[in-house]
Order: structure tokens, then sequence, then C-alpha cells
């Protein structure tokens, strides 16, 4: 079992799940394109395409995260729950980013399979009520006398609550990792004080939230709850024996285009040093010739945001004067402005 240090981490991790976007400002436009690179200066390839375990699986935090890593480097298969230890692919395709991983002068590609299963799990949310009931007995400090490990689950419940309130949705018919904290192993009961039997019942706060309600009746559930979730096992592939050996892998499986800066025109040049920015390279639709010839360069050129959908990313790789960068091509609605808070 892990510290419970680790499970703060965990869990203030989790917390980060609650960031929303607000939209704003209608504008008249059609769609905006977007690409953003990283690295700023490029990379090896080795180091880019080297499989760095996310560590955002609702179960594990970045050192749980490491230790399975090592688990599957030594064993050939290990399991996550919710969350692949692989990043997926961006909304616009299926799949997971190709990730790698050195084993004595041998690259293996890290492959994920997901399997859906049910879970018997303890689930702990805060159910948004529209007044106390009368009579009962209720804490204004939820988090008080708890330990680290408890006041962060309530922050938790506490958070995704007054979300469901922001947005005006069923609280209690959300998936139950999106109303509260689910006891995904390596998380245990044993060491919470809030299951099986809480402290308290029923709360009344003020939420921290300048677009929220001034005070919010709250009733704490702890239930043990049959958990639709996903189910991840991890495998080893061997692709290439030695750097050089792998390299030629990385070249021939992902690199999408090959750009020199002696041949690109100067606005296709402006446009690429662009991308590395913190905020990308964008233009509106028709985009202009030279953002159109990297576009093509890298595939993107005939992909389109679906009906249903404001915004649809692509994942890229290319090489530039010998460096090598990953690149998100975007498409967004030009009717909205997101504005991230956070």
């Amino acid at each position: 079992m892990p510290s419970r240090t680790t499970r703060r981490r965990f869990l203030t991790g989790l917390a980060a799940a609650g960031t929303t976007t607000l939209a704003g400002c209608s504008l008249v436009g059609s769609t905006r394109h977007t690409l953003k690179s990283r690295p700023e200066d490029g990379a090896d390839p080795v180091d880019l395409f080297t499989w760095r375990p996310a560590s955002n699986a609702y179960h594990y935090e970045e050192s749980d995260a490491e230790a399975l890593a090592e688990e599957l480097r030594e064993t050939g298969s290990v399991e996550s729950v919710e969350i692949p230890l692989v990043e997926e692919r961006p909304s616009g395709e299926d799949g997971y980013q190709p990730a790698y991983t050195e084993i004595d002068g041998t690259y293996h590609r890290v492959r994920p399979e997901a399997e859906s299963v049910t879970l018997d799990r303890w689930v702990v949310w805060m159910e948004p009520l529209d007044e106390l009931p009368g009579g009962v007995d209720y804490t204004t400090s939820p988090r008080e006398g708890r330990s680290d490990l408890d006041a962060e689950i309530i922050d938790r419940a506490i958070g995704e609550a007054v979300v469901s309130e922001l947005e005006d949705r069923d609280h209690a018919a959300q998936r139950a990792y999106r109303r509260g904290v689910v006891f995904f192993d390596p998380l245990s009961p044993e060491d919470s004080e809030l299951v099986p039997d809480p402290p308290f019942e029923y709360a009344r706060i003020e939420p921290e939230n300048e677009f929220g309600p001034d005070e919010l009746a709250l009733r704490l559930h702890v239930e043990e709850e049959a958990v639709e979730t996903t189910r991840y096992t991890h495998s080893l592939e061997a692709v290439a024996e030695g750097r050089e050996a792998f390299v030629d892998h990385v070249d021939s499986e992902h690199i999408a285009a090959t750009f020199s800066t002696e041949s690109l025109s100067d606005d296709e040049a402006e446009a690429l040093d662009g991308s590395t920015a913190l905020t990308g390279y964008d233009e509106k639709t028709p985009p202009s010739d030279a953002f159109a010839s990297i576009q093509s360069s890298l595939n993107v050129e005939d992909v389109s945001l679906p009906e249903d959908r404001e915004v649809a990313s692509w994942l890229r790789f290319y090489e530039r004067d010998g460096d090598y960068y990953e690149a998100r091509f975007r498409i967004s609605d030009d009717s909205l402005v997101d504005v991230e808070l956070g």
C-alpha cells in the first residue's frame, strides 16, 4: 500500500478534474485551425517517444505510476483502472499515443488493451439539496477534525457537487467517479474514517466560487456500489534492438513529415515557429497557402469538425532540421471563445 502522502497527492490531482470551461463572446466566423508543437526547441527522438506513465489515473498518482512502470518492465504486464497509463490520442482519433520503453538495449512499445468491468467499490459523494430537512443535525465545517486523507476526499466530493449546481445537472445520475471519490485500489476504506459509517450526514457550506450559490446544503452519501469502469491491461511489444534501429522505427512508423528550414518558405517557417509558442499558431478558414501546405504535409488537410462537436484534435509528429516535435492540430468552432479557469 502507498503512503498517506501519496494518497493525498492522488486526491489533489483528482480535484483538478473539477476545472471547468466557460463559453462566452459570440463571434461571427466559421472554423479555426490551430497547430501546437512541442517542445519549443525540438527533442531527441528517443526522448520524445519515451513512455512517461500517465499519472492522472483515478487510483494512481505519479509515484504509483512509476512503480507500475517498473512492474511492467519486470513482468511484461500491468493493469490500471478507469484511465490507461498510456495517454489516449486526442479527440479526433481513436487509440493511444505511441509510447516506448527501453530494457537492456531493446526498445518496446507499451500496448494497452481496454476491457469494460463492473467492480464493487465504496463511493463517497455529496448530494446537493434545495434545503436541509427540518430538525436534522448538520455541520458547517465538514473538513474540521478529519485526517488529511478524509479532508481531501470531502473536498473532492464537495467540489463535484458545486460543479453540478453550476451546470444544473442531475448530480446523483453522474457516473460514480464524476460525483465523488471511488475507492479504487490502492485507495483503501480501511484508511478512512468516512467508510463505512461517516461522522456526519448533513452539511451547510459557503462555496468558494463566485459563480455559485452563497450557501449550499449537502447530504453525505457513503455507499458500496457496482461501479462500471474500464480495466486496462498493458503489455510490451519489442520493436527494435539499439538506438539506431529504434530511430529508424520511429521515422517509418510515426514521422508524418520532414521539414528543412532551407526548403520552407518564409510564411511556412513563420507558421512552424509560431506553433511552438504557448498558444500555438492559428488561422481562420480558409487557411493561407503556407498553412495549408503544412497541413497537407502532416496529413491533416482533409480532417473536419464533426457536426456534434465544437472542438476536435489530431496528433502528428514531424522532424525539422534534425529535431523532433509532437504536434497537435486542432479544429474549433470559431463562434465560441473558450476561457479556461485555473
